[in-house]
């Protein structure tokens, strides 16, 4: 066993898994558009990706036929496409004339111009499903563009030209991804997004975004995951998302909303994950999560919430993560989480709870980690945390608790970290954690402990924190 410092609870949100240090990235290929229009390359063997990039940045290349490739590109194979500006649209013409038959996944970054015009990808990028278009200051996105024939670009689009004088995007149906976020984006018109009719994933976050039409949403009806975080929205007041029946992920965090109406999320039974983290969202109707039928987790953390309205969980009977931490919630109440058995995690850290029901969580038969830290709560007991007995993480850090019954944890065989620092504590019973066989995680720092001794022995503890106690 060791003594260390007092762990922080942890972000609800999961975090990718580390790369396993025994594995050996793949090394990009890189080829250098030198002033001559000569590309040369890195390497010669076959890679998943491939990064063009520009000599002499800072002006489009001179007007030619074509690029000049050497002996190596031929041999290069890519499936990723990464093209590092700054570049103009006419070297966009000139590059991806190239035979990049095998690029699924095309990134451009360092674009030079205000507007993309979506024509500039010609239709010889045959397996092309995914574009990145993130960080590239763009305001627009068209979906055509006048070209000048005497280009090699638009002599190369003649055969596909749908208007006269007029260049046309032709990969849109086999489009499944697209990524404009960190962009000065304010609107995507349903002409745009109608190109994209088998849209899976589509990334609008960090944009200029004010408001979201069902109209030019309903141009994806097959979207599964919608990122338009960190915008500029304030309502979704009008059905926007109804037409998205398949829609998996919402992502709304870092807007500035304030409500949510009862037909917001209407007819997103499929939905899975919904983030309202970091908006102003102070109401929101009893009957707004009614059609989240097949929801997994909700985050509502960083909000104005004061009070949960009655049955507002009601329909959420698959959610596995709730986060309502750092709201203004006042009490909750035992019917706040009865149809919630499927829960996992809830956290309401942050708030101003000062009471807790006795029974209030009794019908979280699976509930694993439980945090109540740093709200007004004076007393814990074992009826608050009765019907328990799945739990293994109980957070209640920054209290106001000076009392812990002998029989705290009876109903809590499972647990196995248990962390009260920063609240009154002046005493510790020798027998609270005689029916907690499996702890491995005491923190009780901060306290005002002068002494400290247990009737069971611990064999699984591995930490112990009693730092900053009058021992």
């Amino acid at each position: 066993m060791e003594t260390v410092c007092s762990a922080k609870e942890p972000a609800p949100k999961e975090r990718r898994a580390a790369q396993d240090s025994s594995e050996t990235p793949a090394v990009p290929a890189i080829c250098t558009i030198q002033p001559s229009l000569f590309m040369s390359c890195s390497t010669g063997l076959q890679t998943p990706h491939l990064i063009i990039q520009m000599a002499d940045p800072g002006k489009p290349l001179e007007p030619v036929t074509e690029i000049r490739t050497g002996q190596f590109f031929g041999r290069i194979k890519p499936t990723k496409l990464t093209i590092q500006g700054p570049v103009f649209p006419s070297d966009l013409g000139l590059i991806l004339a190239l035979d990049l038959a095998t690029v699924q996944h095309l990134e451009i970054k360092g674009y030079q111009e205000p507007e993309f015009d979506l024509s500039l990808l010609p239709s010889n990028l045959t397996s092309l499903n995914s574009i990145v278009l993130s960080d590239n200051e763009l305001r627009r996105l068209r979906p055509s563009r006048h070209c000048d024939p005497s280009t090699p670009f638009a002599q190369q689009q003649q055969q596909q030209q749908q208007h006269s004088g007029a260049c046309s995007f032709s990969l849109g149906p086999s489009i499944q991804a697209l990524d404009i976020s960190n962009n000065l984006v304010t609107d995507l018109s349903a002409d745009v997004l109608g190109l994209f009719p088998n849209l899976l994933t589509l990334h609008w976050s960090v944009n200029q975004l004010h408001h979201l039409d069902q109209h030019v949403l309903g141009a994806v009806p097959k979207l599964r995951t919608l990122d338009v975080s960190v915008n500029r929205l304030t309502t979704v007041s009008d059905r926007p998302f109804e037409p998205l029946r398949s829609l998996r992920h919402l992502n709304l965090e870092n807007n500035a909303i304030k409500q949510l109406h009862a037909t917001t999320f209407a007819r997103l039974t499929q939905l899975e994950v919904l983030n309202l983290e970091r908006n102003a969202i102070a109401s929101i109707d009893a009957a707004a999560f009614q059609a989240l039928t097949n929801l997994r987790r909700l985050h509502l953390a960083s909000n104005r919430i004061s009070h949960l309205p009655t049955r507002l969980f009601a329909s959420l009977t698959q959610l596995l993560r709730l986060d309502l931490r750092r709201n203004d919630i006042h009490r909750v109440a035992h019917t706040d989480f009865e149809h919630m058995r499927a829960l996992s995690f809830l956290s309401v850290t942050r708030n101003k709870i000062a009471f807790l029901p006795d029974g209030v969580f009794a019908p979280l038969r699976n509930l694993t980690e439980l945090y109540i830290s740093n709200n007004d709560i004076a007393d814990v007991t074992a009826q608050t945390l009765a019907g328990l007995s799945t739990l293994k993480t109980l957070f209640m850090i920054g209290n106001r608790i000076a009392d812990l019954a002998p029989n705290l944890l009876a109903g809590l065989p499972m647990l196995a970290h248990f962390n009260a620092r920063d609240n009154h504590i002046s005493a510790v019973p020798t027998r609270l954690f005689v029916q907690s066989p499996r702890m491995e995680t005491i923190v009780l720092s901060g306290n005002r402990l002068e002494g400290i001794g247990f009737d069971v022995p611990l064999t699984e503890l591995r930490v112990l924190d009693l730092d900053s106690n009058p021992l």
